[in-house]
């Protein structure tokens, strides 16, 4: 599953969301739209049917992923996820994603 469609995925939540926070009813709603094409949703239900650690692991390489090509550095990284930075490199080398 490519980032962008975790992107198209968070923002169209964001937008059809009724309350300041998005739902797990907004959430089965937009699935149940068939917003996703086929082929997108059933990567994104993949992630569902994975043991909770290798779900995790998978978005937390997509998230860090996304930011790092996003031109935000190691530092910028540490104050938005809130997590210092000698435990992000830890992270990130945990994941297996290189700075």
């Amino acid at each position: 599953m490519s980032i962008d469609i975790l992107d198209k995925l968070v923002l169209n939540l964001i937008i059809h969301s009724d309350a300041e926070k998005i739902t797990i009813h907004d959430v089965n709603g937009y699935f149940k739209s068939n917003v996703l094409s086929g082929e997108s949703k059933n990567d994104f239900v993949a992630l569902f049917d994975k043991p909770l650690r290798d779900a995790r692991n998978d978005f937390e390489r997509m998230y860090f992923d996304f930011h790092l090509q996003n031109k935000c550095s190691v530092a910028d990284l540490a104050k938005k996820t809130g997590i210092e930075r000698t435990h992000l490199y830890r992270k990130l080398k945990q994941l297996k994603i290189k700075v």
